[in-house]
């Protein structure tokens, strides 16, 4: 009798979980559209008629939603996925059907106009180069050298020279061109040109080599609106400053800029004359004192003479040609005297050493450039040759004349001359 009671109450009790089991398992539900293709990401809501309980679920690539542990019973399924229509049915669950399926609608809600606003960033950044919208700084500024001070990672010094990274003052393009004239006659430019006038400014604070070695402090590029050209200007400067001897200076730039061709020339001249005197006492011993007198005098004369043009021979194709000529002349002649006398001031010792330095520099470079613009996005084939001429040449002549305690002589010269020649083809295509 035990026996049967035991086997009974174990079979009801297999029989509950079973039961529970088939009224309590997974079902699937798949969303397509009218193309029967799968719509991943739809949200679906599964309420519970007998309970009022709510389910959500998301479908996945294939556009399946599943539900775990759902009962026996009937359920109100809600689709809603963007761009189509909500969808509402109810279905029924039963053990022997766990699997639906379900087709939207796509919406026909059209909109009239739809504006989308958003603020433009004042720094860009664009392959190597950093894109700088100088619009925010347009009010607060009354020229284009102003608006450089504005603009945040660029400092300018009292001199007017941009820096961006190092000790190394900035090279400055205009509209891809490089203002080969002095520095002074770059700021004079900028502080003519309107803020306004400035489409964006491009800043390359590491060149790669299709630049010059004298563009290691970085490249300033300011690119100017459509329309807006430089013009004709030039400047005439010349000075002095005088001492025992004097310091003289002059220059002249001329720039030409016109509808399709741009000109310049620079002219300029220095001539310095200086001297530099030492003299000292030294104590050798108590009783020996040294007296030393060094004067040296250094002049030098300098001049330079750039020039250039570029020609458009189409909108998309530039002509340029640039040459640069600099020469120098420097002397130095140095006259060290020694003498060295006792306590009685009796001269044990005396010679005189006398260096005299000459030398002549000469150096001349011409560039030829044809740049071709594929458009508007930056895509252009650079192309560039380049002659250079350097002659450096050295005349040195020294002696040593001793007076006390024996009068001799010891002289000589040394020439040293260098002559060298520089050919450069280079040709960069940006795409």
């Amino acid at each position: 009798m035990k026996a049967v009671f035991r086997f009974t109450f174990i079979l009801s009790v297999l029989l509950t979980v079973f039961s529970t089991f088939l009224n309590a398992q997974n079902i699937e539900i798949t969303i397509r559209d009218n193309k029967r293709s799968p719509l991943p990401g739809a949200t679906v809501q599964l309420k519970s008629l007998a309970d009022s309980s709510v389910t959500y679920r998301t479908t996945g690539q294939k556009g399946v939603a599943e539900f775990t542990k759902i009962s026996n019973g009937p359920y109100l399924v809600t689709v809603s996925y963007v761009g189509f229509e909500t969808l509402e049915r109810t279905i029924t669950v039963k053990y022997d059907r766990r699997e639906f399926s379900f087709m939207l609608k796509e919406s026909t809600i059209s909109l009239d106009e739809v504006t989308v606003a958003a603020k433009k960033p004042a720094i860009t950044q664009e392959d190597d180069k950093m894109i700088i919208d100088p619009e925010p700084m347009i009010s607060i500024s009354t020229n284009t050298l102003e608006v450089l001070k504005n603009t945040p990672g660029l400092y300018v010094d009292q001199d007017g020279g941009i820096y961006l990274n190092s000790a190394t003052p900035a090279v400055v393009y205009i509209n891809g061109r490089e203002q080969k004239m002095a520095q002074q006659d770059v700021m004079s430019i900028l502080r003519s040109l309107p803020p306004g006038s400035v489409q964006r400014i491009e800043v390359l604070r590491t060149p790669s080599t299709r630049y010059d070695a004298a563009s290691s402090g970085g490249i300033i590029n300011i690119v100017l609106k459509k329309g807006v050209k430089l013009g004709r200007f030039g400047t005439i400067t010349a000075g002095m400053n005088q001492g025992k001897y004097g310091n003289q200076f002059a220059g002249i730039s001329f720039n030409n800029s016109g509808e399709k061709s741009t000109s310049y020339i620079n002219l300029n001249y220095n001539r310095n004359d200086m001297l530099e005197e030492l003299n000292s006492l030294r104590e050798m011993k108590p009783d020996t004192i040294l007296t030393q007198s060094a004067k040296t005098r250094k002049t030098s004369d300098q001049g330079y003479v750039g020039y250039g043009i570029s020609y458009d021979l189409r909108d998309s194709l530039t002509l340029s040609y640039d040459g640069r000529i600099n020469m120098s002349f420097q002397l130095s002649d140095a006259l060290n005297s020694n003498i060295i006398r006792d306590a009685e001031q009796i001269t044990l010792s005396e010679s005189d050493n006398r260096i005299v330095n000459d030398v002549d520099f000469l150096s001349i470079q011409q560039d030829l450039g044809l740049l071709k613009k594929f458009d508007t996005l930056g895509s252009e084939w650079d192309t560039k040759f380049s002659y250079s001429y350097n002659s450096n040449n050295s005349l040195q002549d020294y002696s040593t004349g001793y007076k006390i305690p024996v009068e001799a002589t010891i002289d000589g010269e040394g020439n040293s001359k260098q002559q060298r020649s520089f050919l450069v083809f280079q040709s960069d295509l940006t795409w």
